[in-house]
């Protein structure tokens, strides 16, 4: 099969992008959107092998690329191990960590949209019977409050 190491080519066609006046931002946005399908088609054990390193140098780039590759993370985290999983989120941490100030309130702001709406889809019936045992309480708490 022949694998090639995601990172060391996406830089390559970067940079011959870059010298061609196309965007070199664009360009890495794009190959950002290519990881979480590459990872389909890969398998865990490849995707960890070629295309973690590149995950995570992506999400040292720009805010920009952070944003793209933040809104596949889901994707791309069901390939990988727990193991693999644990680093992307260390290194997700940091990321947030680094910069507090009002600069990235966006980007947090939609990852946890992002992370809202797709752990909701993807966890619904997870979540219902996590609940199960407290939807009896919940209707009369509620029918209590409203005689209040």
């Amino acid at each position: 099969m022949g694998l090639f190491d995601f990172l060391s080519v996406s830089e390559e066609i970067v940079k011959q992008y870059h010298s061609s006046e196309i965007n070199e931002s664009k360009c890495r946005i794009d190959f950002v959107t290519l990881l979480a399908p590459a990872a389909k088609l890969l398998g865990t054990e490849s995707s960890e092998e070629l295309l973690l390193p590149a995950f995570q140098r992506y999400m040292s780039d720009s805010s920009d690329v952070q944003n793209a590759l933040l809104s596949q993370l889901f994707t791309f985290c069901k390939v990988l191990s727990p193991k693999s999983r644990e680093i992307v989120l260390r290194d997700l941490s940091q990321l947030f960590s680094i910069d507090m100030d009002a600069r990235c309130w966006r980007q947090r702001a939609v990852f946890a949209n992002t992370f809202i709406q797709v752990e909701w889809r993807d966890q619904k019936d997870l979540w219902r019977r996590r609940t199960e045992h407290m939807s009896d309480a919940i209707p009369v708490t509620v029918r209590e409050r409203k005689n209040f």
